[in-house]
């Protein structure tokens, strides 16, 4: 049963990959994150291929903080109110 348990983690963990790469390519073409987030984000996608332990896992989870805390922190985007007010 464990084997099985292990299983699970790693294709969860490979499932992550597409994840990860796909908000740092966004975060790099867009800048809706800071650059260095987006970044970061690749050698983290990198060393989820590697996921025979945890320590990939934690740094995932590393990354999904950082994200996190910049959308909490950061100040909310200006609205344009003349689109705003074309759109209704």
């Amino acid at each position: 049963m464990s084997e099985m348990g292990y299983l699970f983690f790693v294709t969860g963990i490979y499932a992550t990959i597409p994840v990860v790469l796909g908000i740092s390519r966004v975060a790099l073409r867009t800048g809706v994150l800071p650059r260095w987030l987006g970044w970061l984000g690749l050698p983290v996608a990198v060393s989820l291929l590697g996921a025979l332990g945890v320590f990939p896992f934690f740094l995932f989870l590393a990354w999904v903080l950082l994200v996190s805390l910049v959308f909490l922190v950061r100040p909310p985007p200006e609205v344009d109110l003349a689109l705003e007010k074309r759109a209704t």
